[in-house]
């Protein structure tokens, strides 16, 4: 009791102190927050309601904090909207194939002309005195890369036009790798400059001599041009055991230390002969281009001796090696045993295959055909060591009835594909190739059917053998607008 009374007298002393507030000592006289409370009729004071206070203390930013609230939880809403549709993206994207850029992994070009500017083309070594085959006299002048970009510019009009119809699955070629045409350094030099300007080139294969003592030396002032994706020495016009020579040895061996791939333009004699660098070398790269050259120049009959001759531009003075007694089998059986090393390559190009004069046309069999070739050459290797290759402009020999396509060009007047943009209709009168033989479009076409004759007819392994091959072999690293540098090995 005496604590009760002694708590009261503190509340009335306290209440005299405030003159504002009168009344009885009772517990609703304060708030429990310490607020001033409102008494209702019955005499019970109790605290505000929401309405209550909001009566007495009007805000006058109310309207902007509801504006502000709703804006907040708007925004929340679409953001997880736009989650879920990313989502939704990614999932749909992740079951359907990647696209990445084609490459031409195999392209030249030369100049026969007396005088051309630097503008023009390149500087490189004059070819050879026309050959005195006829179907030889059809590379026999400029070959330039404005021809080539007209190559590419009709060969991305067909593929656009069958993807949109969908009567096709292969996509436009985007970039190219150069390879040596002469047998000089120069011509390294200016293709490297002339990349500045033709976005399309994303490296370039340039020429070393396997023969030359000092080849180290030049090796390591040509890899400061980043690029430089690969070398080559041609020596398909010359006996299989020159590939066993010690300063050849000494010389690959100083590639494979730089990590730069290494073309093999061999001949079919020559095949066993490269299996002794792919076993030596096993860090080296080696790309065995046009599946070994399989017999691109033969006699008239089948039952004489075999006569073998490199492409017209790969040897400058026209040597004539010893004739080869070669059979198809023996071609395929060495083709199959270089596949094995899983450090080869094989390029599948369009310049694959017999070349034989057309006004004297032999009665063989169609076992030297390119088709014939590119299917063993995807069987061999599968689409995980392929790369395609165009081999324009050599692939302007290969007639129909050369490359035992019977397929070949007879979409060329379809109304679907014939639907091209109008300054590729424009071009297409002054073409560096006409439809009648095989262009670039055509190479592309045969090799796709090789592969599906060979069993590898998927979209996935398309996008190996035309596209991330070369980029992972070569170490090219693709960038929106053209030519790349190489990546750090």
């Amino acid at each position: 009791m005496r604590t009760t009374s002694a708590f009261y007298f503190r509340i009335e002393y306290v209440l005299r102190l405030q003159p504002g507030l009168t009344g009885p000592p009772t517990f609703g006289n304060v708030s429990h927050c310490g607020m001033a409370q409102q008494s209702t009729p019955d005499g019970f004071v109790g605290p505000l309601t929401r309405a209550e206070y909001e009566q007495l203390h009007v805000r006058t930013d109310k309207p902007d904090l509801l504006a502000e609230v709703n804006a907040e939880a708007n925004e929340q809403a679409e953001f997880e909207r736009t989650d879920e549709r990313e989502a939704t993206q990614a999932a749909r994207e992740a079951w359907a194939p990647i696209q990445p850029p084609y490459i031409d992994a195999h392209f030249s070009i030369w100049s026969l002309s007396s005088a051309v500017s630097y503008s023009q083309l390149y500087l490189g070594g004059k070819m050879p005195p026309p050959p005195s085959a006829p179907w030889g006299q059809s590379l026999q002048r400029d070959f330039t890369l404005d021809d080539y970009e007209e190559e590419m510019d009709y060969m991305r009009a067909r593929a656009e036009a069958e993807l949109k119809y969908e009567i096709g699955e292969l996509s436009p070629v985007r970039y190219a790798i150069h390879v040596q045409v002469a047998s000089t350094y120069s011509e390294s030099l200016m293709v490297s400059a002339m990349a500045e300007e033709y976005l399309c080139i994303a490296g370039y294969v340039s020429w070393c001599d396997l023969s030359d003592p000092s080849l180290n030396q030049h090796l390591q002032r040509m890899n400061s041009d980043p690029l430089l994706v690969g070398l080559r020495y041609d020596v398909s016009d010359i006996e299989g055991d020159y590939l066993l020579d010690t300063m050849v040895d000494d010389n690959i061996s100083a590639v494979e230390r730089l990590g730069l791939p290494f073309d093999l333009a061999i001949g079919p004699h020559q095949l066993r002969h490269a299996c002794h660098l792919a076993y030596k070398h096993p860090k080296l790269k080696l790309i065995l281009n046009h599946c070994g050259l399989p017999l691109e120049f033969t006699a008239s009959k089948p039952c004489m001796k075999l006569k073998y001759r490199t492409h017209p531009f790969f040897s400058l003075d026209w040597l004539v090696v010893p004739t080869f007694n070669l059979a198809s089998s023996s071609w395929r059986a060495d083709l199959e045993f270089l596949s094995r090393y899983p450090n080869v390559y094989c390029k599948v190009t369009g310049a694959t295959g017999r070349v034989v004069n057309p006004s004297k046309p032999d009665d063989s069999t169609d076992e030297w055909c390119a088709l014939s070739a590119l299917s063993h050459a995807v069987s061999c290797f599968g689409p995980d060591r392929c790369i395609f290759g165009s081999g324009w402009p050599i692939c302007r020999l290969m007639g129909s009835d050369q490359t035992g396509w019977s397929e070949q060009g007879i979409q060329a007047q379809s109304r679907e594909c014939g639907e091209v943009p109008g300054e590729v209709s424009a071009k297409r009168a002054r073409r560096s190739v006409p439809l009648s033989v095989l262009n670039m479009w055509e190479a592309a076409r045969l090799v796709e059917y090789a592969m599906g004759d060979a069993g590898y007819g998927a979209v996935e392994d398309k996008h190996k053998v035309f596209a991330m091959n070369a980029q992972s072999v070569y170490s090219l690293t693709i960038r929106p607008y053209g030519s790349c540098p190489r990546q750090a090995r």
